[in-house]
């Protein structure tokens, strides 16, 4: 589940409010809950609005804090066009926690074929020079979208 607040404030506000919907939550769900913060550094979207369906790729990311908006300004000149490219990409967003340099990419796309065939070509080695460290990749399905 991701939750945007237009404040570091709003969100900070919020956690002791929504503590008991994350327990019912949690307790008609079952497994762990686990929350983190990051700050929203990029979102791209495509002509076609992810949807119930939809394919979402989650990659963890670590990086030196102060490699941060480097590694920013590459992502979106190199990396993003690649991305955007792909048939079946719906929406990119990449959420960083600048304080300790781990993040957490996110691509959403038509069905699994299509993310499927964008991870294929997936080429992470220029930004591992860049010192970018990356995490395993999770696959799920978009069950609910309210933007």
């Amino acid at each position: 589940m991701l939750t945007l607040w237009d404040t570091e404030a709003d969100r900070d506000a919020s956690w002791d409010a929504l503590a008991t919907t994350r327990q019912e939550s949690q307790d008609i769900i079952g497994g762990q809950l686990s929350a983190e913060s990051y700050e929203e550094l990029l979102r791209e979207a495509g002509s076609t609005p992810p949807g119930p369906g939809s394919a979402l790729m989650l990659l963890p990311v670590s990086m030196d804090p102060a490699d941060v908006d480097e590694n920013l300004a590459f992502f979106r000149s190199q990396i993003l066009p690649q991305i955007t490219a792909c048939q079946g990409f719906q929406q990119v967003r990449l959420l960083m926690n600048r304080k300790t340099g781990h993040g957490l990419g996110g691509s959403v796309w038509a069905d699994e074929d299509a993310m499927r065939a964008a991870a294929a070509g997936d080429s992470r080695q220029e930004s591992v020079t860049r010192g970018v460290q990356f995490g395993e990749a999770s696959y799920r399905e978009i069950v609910f979208t309210d933007f």
